[in-house]
């Protein structure tokens, strides 16, 4: 919800609005077309809603985690408690009423803590930043800073009195001895000492990240002015905290308080006040306080303000934030090693889609910067942004004018209580944008094998089936409508089965249907008394095995019910997977290579045929027309040479009928409950959906309220299209018997006779300009309420997961009456959510599994020429006493 919202007040900040404004004063027109061209460049700033906790934080100050774990809180309460009689309110500037005994004891107590002569408690860093730079500099003195230092630091400049403003290049001590020569060289004052040389540096580098090579300056300050007239400026806003001994900062760490002249601090970061602080000697200090207007016409800081200062320092020096400080360096450490050891990052960052320059000697370094850039292309950042907004993370992109131009990024904050989960999932979402990139960018084609192509275009599909076919036949030469080539013998058996898998089909055999569910949602009443974990999987491949037998040849397998017959359903992907490889590799057909491999498998495979034959065999016995079932269509038809239907012919559509409508069913259910579990906000709007539309559980059934349960129809198409139970390549030729001397072509690319085309559904459904954000599950793209027009028809015209045409699946209508029932009575009568820990992690994806396997917010399907997956494993609850309608007589008591 916060990420929609958040998107959503995006779009609504960047709208122009310039134009829109000829009625309006022209002071207010001439302000909203200056923002148009910050809106136009993408520049924009606004105000952003605060993110709950489901977001996780890699964006905020807090470093040490005081504020999110209440330390900070306890602490300030604590202070308050001991000073009841405090006053609220200023009264004034430091230099009038302002300056009250409290403040002045806890800036001596900082003072001593950091090693400084002195301390000066301002209202933020900014101020201090401006306070020190528009004051020390005299007339004729020289600011040297690196070309990276803070955006106040160059407030400060412009309103320094300082001669000579010039940057060195960053970190680099040569860089900065190049500059100091040329000061001296061609202004004898500096070298004579009568001038000063201020050189202002940061301890951490706000937007890169890396760390100061403070020694190595300042020993290039004294070789080039050993009269002392060369003094650094160091902002240590990021540091303190994180480095140094009870988080003193780099420059305590380093033992150079004495070489650095004014130190300045923010207490508003990892300290978890509000606040700024400048350490420096009394000298300087009374230059700043009788020369920085912004701070001397400011109001002193208040008490509470100051309180809260010292409960964050008394964190610090007690010792309280050792532990966060050392586990701030460990996350950093975890992300380094997660993130470099995906298969995508060396190609990612060979190809320029991401870089990381703080990962090229990190193991190399005493500690890390918990300041993280993760550097894209220019534009990218964004992108990159939403895709991380959009699975929960909260990290934010920055470009030119804040960065230098070409250095787009988004910048990781690492805290104290970020989890290596988070960690390791963060680095998974980053290189899985990588990879959409990579795929985008290596365009539309891919050679797979000798003549053959993959395409992920939907031109690719509008081809002739390939010979590879013909393979997959359980009978050689008899071919059911999966593996019939001719298209006249394809439309023929396409009609013929589609009567059985028909919308018309379903109302009639939805009563079959609605009894095995009933089954399912009983057998998951069980499991909810005791809040057993269950293995959706099991659950629903056995749902969808019975159902199919019922709907095939009436005959109820009840392996629901019964562990008799479910071998079966293993023995059916060893069936599928034997298809799988022919249709990939044919040559396997020729040299029998198949036949050994079965052997492997050789009793499933022998009951499971068995078992068809059989349940063949009984409903031959029966009455052709004893029920509605696929044989009582099959039997009477003729086709078009006017023969009765072999046998043989009802053994080919058996053999694809079971598979295609059980797996993939399975597989489609199983997904949606995976997606829905993982995400909440989907969940609750589709809980609230079907609670909302159906009065009682009698309701829940095919028909007009049903299909106006637009939401449920958006999660199940969301599915079918974020992991599409058929995922493999469908492979097509152009037709030989196609004499036409036009050439064909794909995605510019002419086509020969005899070269495969292949189109992978799973690779087109995942194709950024189709479908933005293509690895994120989103219902609300499939809403017209939600989703222009001109971009719904495009992903309609890509969405294939039953192919296209006269080609697609007849079992389309079968799918979505199956899912649709059983989801909508599933919340009807129950809540769930994942298995606590390790159990809950099953079906998603994780680095072990590979390549492409790591996205744990995405369903895990094996292409075995439907699917095969594993999981979710969900806890059940029912809702109220609403589960008395799924049993009957005493059990209701």
């Amino acid at each position: 919800m916060y990420s929609d919202l958040i998107i959503k007040q995006w779009g609504e900040d960047h709208r122009l609005r310039g134009q829109s404004m000829k009625n309006e004063p022209a002071f207010y027109r001439n302000l909203e077309q200056a923002l148009d061209t910050r809106r136009q460049a993408q520049y924009l700033l606004a105000l952003k809603p605060r993110w709950d906790e489901s977001v996780a934080d890699f964006t905020t100050g807090d470093f040490l985690s005081v504020t999110r774990t209440g330390q900070i809180r306890e602490a300030f309460l604590a202070e308050l408690a001991c000073h009841p009689d405090f006053e609220l309110g200023a009264s004034g500037g430091r230099l009038q009423y302002g300056n009250y005994a409290y403040i002045n004891q806890v800036e001596r107590e900082i003072a001593d803590f950091h090693g400084a002569e002195t301390a000066y408690i301002t209202q933020s860093t900014y101020a201090a930043n401006l306070g020190v730079l528009s004051s020390v500099p005299l007339p004729g003195d020289a600011l040297v800073y690196d070309e990276l230092v803070h955006a106040s630091s160059h407030e400060g400049f412009r309103l320094s009195l300082a001669e000579h403003k010039i940057a060195f290049p960053h970190n680099d001590p040569d860089g900065l001895r190049d500059v100091l020569i040329r000061l001296k060289t061609e202004y004898p004052v500096f070298e004579a000492g009568t001038r000063s040389v201020l050189i202002c540096v940061e301890s951490i580098y706000s937007m890169d990240g890396d760390i100061c090579l403070l020694k190595e300056l300042v020993q290039v300050a004294k070789e080039e002015f050993p009269l002392g007239n060369a003094q650094f400026i160091m902002d240590e806003a990021h540091s303190i905290g994180v480095i140094g001994d009870k988080g003193r900062g780099l420059v305590s760490m380093l033992g150079l308080e004495e070489e650095i002249a004014i130190r300045i601090h923010a207490v508003s970061k990892a300290v978890g006040a509000v606040g700024g602080m400048i350490l420096c000697r009394k000298t300087v200090l009374s230059m700043i306080l009788n020369n920085a207007r912004s701070l001397t016409f400011s109001c002193a800081p208040s008490f509470p303000m100051v309180a809260s200062i010292r409960a964050g320092y008394q964190l610090l020096m007690s010792g309280a934030t050792q532990e966060a400080q050392e586990r701030i360096q460990s996350n950093v450490k975890h992300l380094f090693e997660t993130i470099t050891s995906n298969p995508i990052w060396d190609e990612a960052t060979d190809e320029g889609i991401l870089s990381i320059p703080l990962i090229e000697d990190w193991e190399h370094r005493p500690f890390q910067s918990h300041i993280v850039p993760v550097r894209t292309r220019p534009r990218h950042e964004i992108f990159l942004f939403f895709h991380l907004l959009m699975n929960n993370f909260n990290a934010y992109p920055f470009a030119f004018p804040v960065v230098p131009k070409g250095q787009s990024r988004v910048r990781l904050v690492i805290h104290a209580h970020n989890t290596a989960e988070q960690i390791e999932k963060l680095a998974s979402t980053i290189c899985d944008w990588a990879c959409e990139m990579l795929d985008i960018e290596h365009g539309p084609v891919m050679r797979h094998g000798p003549n053959k192509l993959i395409f992920s275009s939907m031109r690719a599909l509008h081809v002739a089936k390939s010979f590879a076919y013909k393979y997959t036949a359980a009978t050689p030469g008899v071919y059911g409508v999966f593996n019939v080539i001719d298209k006249s013998a394809h439309r023929f058996k396409r009609k013929l089965v589609g009567q059985a898998t028909s919308e018309r089909s379903m109302r009639i055999f939805e009563p079959v249907m609605q009894e095995q569910i009933a089954t399912f949602l009983r057998i998951l009443l069980e499991t909810s008394r005791g809040s057993e974990p269950v293995n959706m999987t099991e659950l629903v491949n056995r749902l969808t095995f019975d159902t199919v037998a019922l709907l095939a040849f009436g005959r109820p397998l009840k392996t629901q019910a019964d562990p008799t017959y479910r071998p079966l359903i293993e023995a059916q992907n060893a069936g599928n997977y034997r298809s799988n490889m022919l249709m990939q590799f044919p040559l396997l057909y020729k040299i029998k290579i198949f036949n050994f491999l079965e052997l492997f498998a050789a009793d499933q495979v022998f009951q499971y045929w068995n078992t068809l034959e059989t349940m063949i065999a009984a409903r031959v016995a029966e009455e052709k027309h004893i029920r509605h079932d696929l044989y009582s269509i099959l039997v009477d038809q003729i086709n078009p040479e006017g023969k009765y239907l072999k046998d043989s012919e009802i053994w080919a559509e058996a053999a694809f009928f079971f598979p295609a409508g059980a797996d993939t069913v399975s597989a489609l259910m199983c997904a949606v409950f995976f997606y829905l579990a993982h995400n909440p906000a989907a969940y609750a709007r589709l809980a609230h959906e079907i609670r909302s539309t159906f009065a009682t559980s009698d309701q829940i059934k095919g028909g007009r309220q049903l299909t106006a349960c637009n939401y449920l129809r958006a999660c199940i198409d969301e599915t079918l299209r974020i992991s599409p139970p058929a995922s493999g390549t469908l492979w097509r030729e152009v037709d030989t018997n196609d004499r036409s001397k036009e050439p064909f072509i794909v995605d510019g690319h002419v086509i020969p006779r005899g070269v495969q085309v292949g189109l992978n559904i799973y690779t087109l459904h995942h194709n950024e300009e189709y479908f933005p954000e293509p690895f994120t599950f989103r219902p609300e793209r499939w809403l017209e309420s939600e989703t222009p027009a001109a971009q719904l028809k495009a992903m309609q015209e890509a969405f294939v997961p039953f192919s296209i045409g006269a080609r697609s699946c007849s079992g389309k209508a079968m799918a979505y009456a199956e899912t649709s029932l059983t989801m909508a009575r599933t919340l009807w009568y129950f809540d769930f959510e994942l298995a606590p820990g390790e159990l809950g992690k099953l079906g998603g994806g994780n680095r072990s599994l590979g390549e492409g396997r790591d996205r744990e917010s995405e369903y895990q399907l094996y292409d075995v020429l439907s699917a095969i997956h594993d999981g979710p494993n969900l806890v059940f609850r029912p809702r109220g006493e609403l589960w008395k309608d799924l049993v009957v007589g005493d059990e209701k008591a």
